[in-house]
Order: structure tokens, then C-alpha cells, then sequence
């Protein structure tokens, strides 16, 4: 069972956001195309949900950033234990890795549109570059984090490497392997979203550009309510799933991550 506090200290700013929000438009006289009012807002997305409008939007937004997701994080997983296994692999991947990184990936964007084609796998192909690096970097430092004392011990009792690395290396990581995939279900979420902005004709991303250009202001916030939901419920259940596999340790459900993105 889950503590009220659990829920009422997230709703705290949530709160006190939205209450800005209402004194901004009704007191301050906030534009409309600027800020328009949060019952404005919400009658927006309570309407589109209800007639079913949004819900093509909702699930082509989700499927990309989720199958994003899964081929980013699986590839960074086993790139990350490769790097921390092999000499020779980390000097080859590692600084060119850095390097990719360092793009901008609103600037690649085009490229990979070209390479993967106009449809979903340009926004999966996008989501899953966007998300690599975190869960690279923090499965890298949770590998090369295993206590060296255990890894000989292994070694010298006949432990093959693989065997080291399911028993020793990656249980060392797993609390890491999760704070990288925290920040990895956003990301994805960003990267989709970047992608729709250029070549979709449906997602989230689409229904905000498409707002920007007829000036409908509450479309546009309610589209961003619900990427920010959908973030916020992608981290809950991986910080969820978290605490279950990795229960010997409690850092794995602080939620925090390790590498910068």
C-alpha cells in the first residue's frame, strides 16, 4: 500500500503551478494566445478524450516513444557491457559514442527521416537515439562499479566471464541500470515529439504544431499536459518495477540518475 504522502507531496506544486496559472489569466490579463485559462484547457482535453479525437494522437505518440525505448535502452544495455568487458571495444565505441552524443538531435533528425523513411520507424529510430546515452552511461558506471574482491573470487574459483557478468557485474548495476532508464522514458517521449514536430500527420507532436499554426493555444497545452503525464507515468512504473527486482537495495527507488544527459 502506497502512503498518502506519496502522492500528496508531488501534488504540492503540481498545486500551487496551477494556481499561478488561474491568478495569471484571470487577474493578470495573460493573452489568450500567450496562456490561455486553465478551464480552458481542461475542457479542451475533456472533450477530446470523450469523443475519442485525442486517442490517435495518444497512441501514436506512446508506441513510438515506447518502441524507442525498449531497441534504445536494449542496444545501450548490451553496447554498455561490451565497453566494460573489452579493452578493445571501449577504446574503439566509447569516444565516438561521446561524440554522437554531443549532436544536437534536432539536427539529425532530418537525416535519419531520409535513412528510415516518413512514417513510425523515423520516430522509433529517433526516440531510441534520443534515450541510448543514459542508459549507456549509467549501465557503463554500474558495470565497472562491481567489487573487484567479488570478481576475483569468481575468477579464481572457474568463473567464465559471462558468468561474472550475470552474477557479479550486472546485479552491482542494476540500480544505476534503472536510474538511466528513469531518464530514458522522458527522453523518448522528447525524441517522438521532435520527430512529429517535422513528418507526422498524427501524435502529440503534430496536434501542437498544428495549433501553433491556427493559434489554438489550449489544443497546444493540452497536447503538453499529456506528454507530461505520460512522462510522469513512464518514470513512476519503471521506478515501480525498479523497487521490486532491485529490493536489496533502496537507492533504487530514489529515483536519481547518475549521468548526465
Amino acid at each position: 500500500m502506497r502512503r498518502p504522502a506519496d502522492f500528496i507531496y508531488p501534488a504540492l506544486p503540481v498545486g500551487v503551478l496551477v494556481a499561478a496559472w488561474f491568478l495569471a489569466t484571470h487577474f493578470l490579463h495573460v493573452s489568450s494566445f500567450l496562456l490561455p485559462k486553465p478551464e480552458q484547457v481542461a475542457l479542451r482535453l475533456a472533450q477530446g478524450l470523450a469523443s475519442g479525437d485525442l486517442l490517435p494522437h495518444i497512441l501514436a505518440t506512446l508506441s513510438a516513444a515506447i518502441g524507442g525505448f525498449l531497441l534504445g535502452s536494449g542496444l545501450a544495455l548490451a553496447v554498455a557491457a561490451a565497453v566494460a568487458e573489452s579493452r578493445w571495444v571501449d577504446r574503439c565505441l566509447y569516444l565516438p559514442l561521446v561524440g554522437i552524443q554531443s549532436m544536437p538531435k534536432i539536427a539529425v533528425s532530418p537525416i535519419i527521416a531520409m535513412w528510415v523513411g516518413f512514417g513510425l520507424g523515423s520516430m522509433v529510430a529517433m526516440a531510441a537515439v534520443t534515450c541510448f546515452f543514459p542508459v549507456f552511461a549509467n549501465s557503463l558506471a554500474g558495470f565497472r562499479g562491481a567489487d573487484k574482491d567479488l570478481v576475483d573470487l569468481y575468477r579464481v574459483s572457474g568463473g567464465s566471464r559471462l558468468r561474472i557478468l550475470f552474477n557479479v557485474k550486472l546485479p552491482t548495476a542494476a540500480s544505476a541500470i534503472f536510474s538511466g532508464l528513469q531518464v530514458a522514458a522522458v527522453l523518448a517521449l522528447i525524441g517522438t515529439v521532435v520527430m512529429e514536430f517535422l513528418i507526422a500527420s498524427r501524435g502529440l507532436g503534430f496536434l501542437i504544431m498544428d495549433a501553433s499554426t491556427t493559434l489554438d493555444s489550449a489544443q497546444a497545452y493540452a497536447a503538453i499536459l499529456l506528454l507530461g503525464v505520460s512522462g510522469a507515468a513512464g518514470t513512476h512504473a519503471i521506478r515501480a518495477v525498479g523497487r521490486r527486482i532491485v529490493f536489496w537495495n533502496p537507492e533504487a527507488s530514489t529515483g536519481g540518475a547518475e549521468a548526465s544527459t
